[in-house]
């Protein structure tokens, strides 16, 4: 299950003088988490073979179903280093310009020029500074995308 993730609605309230927050919008929606599967570290290959098809699989057409199961690679070890797959998650941003954000609020926070700040919240307004979500959220997915999408 999947876990969305926004900028604090009390930060951006104050930021941009508005009163409510739209919680949908690219702009405030940082992304979500999805479970990826399995994933080779030392490699950076998924067990589909590239990132790009971790959550689709390279043949989207029911009737290539034959072509999936011959680029599936082996369920227990990846074949360039013969390491135990490990299984992790994603993260797909809306925008790029998020991780730079929270980039700029870790090094703020890791110099120590401010009190941590709680600046994200999850979609159960779950608290995060800039520190603990990169740290805990983003660096333990190692599959990243970006998406301009919207999710619920």
């Amino acid at each position: 299950m999947g876990m969305n993730y926004y900028w604090h609605p009390e930060l951006i309230m104050q930021a941009f003088g508005i009163e409510n927050v739209d919680r949908l919008d690219p702009k405030v929606h940082i992304g979500k988490t999805n479970a990826a599967g399995k994933y080779c570290f030392p490699c950076g290959i998924t067990q589909h073979g590239e990132t790009r098809y971790v959550h689709e699989g390279p043949f989207k057409d029911p009737e290539m179903e034959f072509l999936r199961k011959l680029v599936t690679l082996d369920p227990d070890v990846c074949p360039n280093c013969n390491n135990t797959w490990s299984q992790v998650n994603s993260f797909t941003f809306t925008m790029m310009g998020h991780l730079e954000t929270l980039g700029n609020f870790y090094n703020i926070e890791r110099m120590g020029k401010t009190q941590p700040i709680e600046v994200v919240v999850n979609e159960y307004y779950v608290p995060y500074t800039a520190v603990h979500f990169l740290d805990d959220i983003i660096r333990k997915c190692p599959i990243q995308f970006q998406s301009y999408g919207r999710w619920s």
